[in-house]
C-alpha cells in the first residue's frame, strides 16, 4: 500500500499481506500507541506533530491510497523496489542487496523481481558450494 498527500508526495510504502488481509487491514490505522501495525498512522502523528494518534488520524483522512496486489512471495520484493524508487518521506530507505539504484531504461518491475531472484539463488549456491569445500 502506498500513502500519499496530493499525489504528488508519498509518505509511506507499507505492505499488507496474508489470507486474512480484509480483517488485519484496520489494525493499521489502530488508534493505540502500543500497536505494532500502525506505523504510517505513527510516522504521520511525529511529521505533523499533532497532538496524539487520534489528532494524526484526522490529519491524515486527506491522505491517497494506493493498494497493489502481488503474489505473497514478491510482496517484500516489490515493498524495497518502490521504498527504492518512490523514496517515500516516511519510510528508511535500506539498501537492499540485488535491487538497482535506478530505474534502468525498459525495465519493468517483473524483470527486476526476477533479476533479485535469480542473484538471491545464485548467492544460496555459492554458499552451499563454499560449506562443501
Amino acid at each position: 500500500m502506498i500513502f500519499s498527500k496530493g499525489g504528488d508526495s508519498i509518505l509511506y510504502v507499507g505492505r499488507v499481506h496474508g489470507p486474512q488481509f480484509i480483517e488485519r487491514f484496520p489494525s493499521h490505522f489502530a488508534l493505540g500507541t502500543g500497536s505494532w501495525q500502525n506505523q504510517f498512522l505513527k510516522h504521520h502523528w511525529r511529521e505533523t506533530k499533532t497532538p496524539n494518534l487520534a489528532a494524526a488520524a484526522m490529519d491524515a483522512s486527506d491522505c491517497e491510497l494506493l493498494l497493489l496486489l502481488s503474489e505473497p512471495l514478491d510482496a517484500a520484493r516489490l515493498e524495497a523496489l518502490w521504498i527504492r524508487f518512490l523514496q517515500p518521506a516516511y519510510n528508511r530507505a535500506k539498501p537492499k542487496a540485488g535491487l538497482p539504484t535506478s530505474f534502468p531504461e525498459g525495465a519493468t518491475i517483473e524483470s527486476l523481481l526476477e533479476n533479485r531472484k535469480t542473484q538471491e539463488a545464485e548467492q544460496v549456491g555459492a554458499g552451499d558450494a563454499e560449506e562443501a569445500v
